[in-house]
């Protein structure tokens, strides 16, 4: 039973990405992750003699930076402008690997762009959402009146286990995060399940009706206030 619920919940993780894309938006083709990002900087690219400039999403933590397609130059080499403040620099870029969703990191100290998400800044993300939800689902299991130091034990390393795997997953996501909510709606699905099967094992106190209350109305509110996160924190 374990080995097919994991097998289920793996499956719809991969599957889920191609069901979130379908109809969705076209997606950017270069987005540019700014840790700290001044309140005046701006990143141009230069096409066909003229600069055109990045949209800009504000996030808390960092700033994205994004270029469609149709905005990129027919060259193989992309040059970006930097400017905040009183300083200014450009940066040349060969030809990206991918149509859409190639991701880059301004390091502006080191005045260069370097490839992908920083892996301690997704380490960094995973802690505070897994974090977040611990501290929401504790207080509903509180609120469920469970109090034995087994039943903690229980929630503590099933949260960890599912919050966990869900969260590495997530930072997965592309920047614009889009359609792939729905991916994650269906991964709660299966998440629901697992917990449920675990609680009802592990869990000693209180009823099973009173256990399944609390997993179904712990995962609402934790993909309710963790979809509004995502809006808010960077993935």
């Amino acid at each position: 039973m374990k080995r097919t619920l994991i097998l289920l919940i793996l499956c719809c993780m991969h599957l889920s990405q191609f069901i979130s894309f379908g109809n969705s938006a076209q997606p950017p083709s270069i987005v540019i992750i700014v840790p700290d990002a001044p309140d005046d900087l701006m990143i141009g690219i230069e096409k066909d003699g003229e600069v055109i400039y990045a949209g800009v999403t504000d996030k808390i933590l960092d700033k994205y930076y994004e270029f469609y397609y149709r905005q990129l130059p027919d060259s193989p080499e992309y040059i970006f402008s930097i400017s905040y403040g009183s300083e200014f620099f450009e940066i040349k870029l060969g030809s990206v690997p991918e149509k859409y969703n190639n991701v880059y990191t301004l390091d502006l100290s080191e005045m260069a762009l370097i490839p992908g998400k920083l892996k301690l800044r997704s380490a960094a993300l995973v802690v505070i959402r897994v974090v977040m939800t611990l501290i929401l689902e504790g207080l509903l299991f509180w609120f469920f009146a469970f109090r034995k130091k087994e039943s903690w034990i229980a929630f503590l390393v099933i949260n960890l286990m599912t919050q966990i795997a869900l969260n590495i997953w997530i930072t997965g996501f592309p920047i614009n995060i889009g359609y792939s909510i729905f991916g994650l709606f269906f991964a709660e699905i299966l998440i629901v399940i697992f917990e449920m099967a675990l609680f009802f094992r592990l869990v000693r106190e209180h009823s099973n009706s009173r256990k399944a209350c609390f997993v179904i109305i712990a995962n609402v509110v934790s993909f309710i206030a963790g979809g509004y996160m995502i809006t808010l924190l960077p993935i």
